[in-house]
């Protein structure tokens, strides 16, 4: 009988090294190359069709680090002082600003055509966070959205190298300011009634009689030669692009983990061994106090 009991105990035991052992295994193939060499393919089409022309530069603006035991974000010396914060890595704002930084620096980012098949290909790249933009855009399309991406990237629970993309590109928008092109606005200004006068609001010198008093004359009413600000000549700054770092300001964040789970996997192997044994424990003094009884 304590032959028995010893030999439950025993496969329990090993029964929990085997589940501890499998969770270590699982955990720590999640643990990235960080010498193996990444590539990624990019694929612009619009309704099916290849987006061809134009180009894509990508530069890498931090490198991977172990920070309180899980991989995590650092940025590159050049970046050092680029007053962003990592954690809004996934911002369409953070990427356009780090990739104006990026130019407004003359950094080496690496370039491709975009070939007719609306491809274009990086390879070569070490592991790290990239940001991905175009400065010259296919002809009759809008520049792509600058983003970040990461290599290597976790997809469907396994770390992913070679990486394939997809940008959205947008057709561009008609301007206003091409010639032969007229808006509503536009057009309505010359619409008149016949018998009717719109009056003007630019005419200058005028003067009402019926309302100011004689030899009074009204400041910049009845002044010769006076004319008066329009509001609708003031020059429009919606289309001047300035990049304007935000303050570099670290909120109150719950840590990153990033992409190591081992912790969490060993917690629960634990428990589980620590149940076993329980069980175990309890069924053996149960055995014995029922053969003292006896």
């Amino acid at each position: 009988m304590v032959k028995n009991r010893i030999g439950k105990l025993c496969l329990a035991a090993a029964v929990a090294i085997l589940l501890v052992l499998h969770c270590c295994v699982c955990a720590f193939a999640l643990v990235p190359d960080l010498q193996r060499k990444c590539s990624v393919t990019f694929t612009l089409n619009y309704n099916n069709v290849p987006v061809a022309g134009g180009n894509l530069k990508m530069y890498r603006i931090a490198t991977w680090t172990v920070r309180n035991g899980a991989y995590d974000f650092k940025w590159v010396s050049e970046l050092a002082d680029a007053g962003l914060n990592l954690a809004d890595k996934d911002s369409e704002v953070f990427a356009r600003h780090v990739s104006m930084l990026v130019e407004s620096l003359s950094l080496p980012a690496a370039e491709q055509q975009i070939g007719e098949d609306g491809k274009a290909v990086f390879s070569d790249l070490d592991c790290g966070l990239y940001v991905v933009y175009q400065t010259k855009n296919a002809a009759g399309y809008e520049p792509i959205n600058a983003y970040c991406i990461s290599l290597p990237m976790l997809v469907d629970g396994e770390l992913a190298y070679d990486l394939r993309a997809a940008p959205k590109p947008r057709p561009e928008r008609p301007s206003h300011t091409d010639p032969g092109v007229t808006t509503p606005e536009e057009t309505t200004h010359d619409v008149t009634t016949p018998g009717l006068t719109a009056p003007s609001e630019t005419t200058p010198n005028v003067t009402t009689p019926d309302v100011t008093t004689p030899g009074v004359t009204t400041p910049g009413v009845t002044t010769p030669g006076l004319t008066l600000p329009e509001s609708t000549t003031a020059p429009s700054t919606t289309n001047v692009a300035e990049f304007i770092p935000p303050k570099n300001q670290e909120p109150e964040r719950l840590p990153e983990t990033g992409q190591l789970w081992w912790p969490a996997w060993l917690l629960g192997a634990v428990g589980l061994i620590l149940f076993g044994l329980g069980l175990t424990l309890r069924i053996l003094y149960r055995d014995n106090a029922e053969e003292s009884e006896a």
